[in-house]
């Protein structure tokens, strides 16, 4: 899962080029604009963590994930980079759980992340079935689940500042079926999404061809680009 950020910082200044014979010139800064990509890992191999190795990428009984990505890792990266502070210039993105993530976080903290790249996402964070999910993460509490449910979210709320996209590859039958219900699902609740379907199933070739097609899109999106 990756955070870009948009950093604006200036670059060396560039050497004037007038004769001796003209008036000194003022040396210009150039602005260059790069992109930060944070890498935050919720997932735990360590044998005595293994509970703790899927959190949902939600605050639950599991671990307090979605307040590490959606506020710790943010106020590290403005507190250390030298970053765009303003929300327009931050995404979320990720593939499998990480897409899955991505529309989570999009969904529950759209003042923080209002771009998202989701690749191979689920529609909801699960542990198996719904069942066996909310009595993992929430001791069999349904309505505490569906608070952050992005299903559910979408549903109730509004989001006509967010904006994403979903790839799936064509040989991944869930993946399919999950882009194609958060497709119409983000843009009933007034998202601005696209979706595309790639050769490929559920691996590293889809999703490095998925980020090399969305990358123009979310470069345009943060305004990397005109």
């Amino acid at each position: 899962m990756s955070i870009p950020a948009q950093p604006r910082r200036c670059a060396r200044s560039t050497r004037s080029t007038h004769r001796k014979s003209d008036p000194p010139q003022p040396r210009r800064a150039r602005t260059t604009t790069k992109t930060i990509a944070a890498t935050p890992d919720t997932r735990s191999s360590r044998p005595a963590q293994r509970a703790f190795a899927n959190p949902l990428c939600l605050d639950s009984r599991l671990a307090n994930a979605a307040t590490y990505l959606a506020a710790d890792v943010p106020a590290w990266i403005r507190a250390h980079l030298t970053v765009d502070d303003h929300a327009s210039a931050w995404a979320i993105g990720g593939l499998s759980y990480g897409g899955t993530c991505a529309v989570q976080l999009a969904t529950n903290y759209p003042t923080v992340y209002p771009t998202f790249l989701a690749f191979s996402a689920d529609p909801e964070p699960r542990l198996g079935s719904r069942y066996e999910t909310i009595v993992a993460a929430f001791a069999g509490n349904e309505h505490d689940y569906q608070q952050v449910n992005p299903t559910r979210l979408l549903q109730t709320s509004r989001y006509p500042g967010s904006a994403g996209a979903f790839v799936a590859g064509d040989r991944d039958r869930d993946g399919l079926s999950g882009a194609r219900t958060l497709l119409q699902a983000t843009r009933s609740a007034g998202m601005d999404t696209h979706y595309t379907e790639l050769p490929g199933g559920h691996d590293w070739h889809l999703w490095s061809a998925a980020l090399h097609r969305e990358l123009s899109w979310l470069a345009t999106r943060l305004g990397l680009v005109p």
